[in-house]
């Protein structure tokens, strides 16, 4: 299976931006009407309503924009991370089944990946515990894959938070 994972981070992270944007726009005018009505803004001399606006929402954008891209970017590299394991375990002819003869994630093929991702922090002399804005933290994400053991194939593939 192809997954795309480039494309549909660049997707997301233009789409994310405009949606943002377009939910502030609305919201930073009804605010600044709110806020004007209710606090005195005259030691701010007499703000221009537009360009107060216009800050606000490509501020909010930003910092939505930050935390909704590193979500997305996440969910994405645990989905790389469960296709690995998925791989390895497809690979293996006497790996478990279920009653019904189905495939299931084996506990090799997820310590094989675990072990890879501990070896990646340790070539960059980097904590396993440290969190990632992108990827998140390595025991983070071994602690996910040790959820898949014994998982139908067909179904270790849905992302959980």
């Amino acid at each position: 299976m192809i997954y795309r994972h480039l494309i549909w981070l660049l997707v997301a992270a233009v789409a994310l931006g405009m949606a943002i944007a377009t939910v502030l726009a609305p919201v930073g005018y009804l605010l600044f009407d709110v806020l004007a009505r209710v606090l005195p803004m005259h030691w701010l001399g007499d703000p221009p309503r537009e360009q107060t606006v216009f800050v606000v929402v490509i501020l909010g954008t930003c910092f939505g924009w930050l935390w909704t891209f590193g979500m997305v970017s996440r969910m994405i590299e645990r989905e790389a991370d469960t296709f690995a394991v998925e791989h390895m375990s497809r690979q293996r002819t006497d790996g478990p089944r279920d009653a019904d003869g189905r495939r299931l994630v084996d506990a090799e093929s997820v310590r094989a990946m675990s072990g890879a991702l501990e070896r990646v922090a340790e070539l960059n002399h980097m904590s396993t515990a440290r969190h990632n804005w992108r990827h998140g933290s390595i025991v983070w994400r071994q602690k996910y894959l040790h959820t898949l053991v014994g998982r139908r194939l067909d179904h270790a593939g849905q992302i959980q938070k």
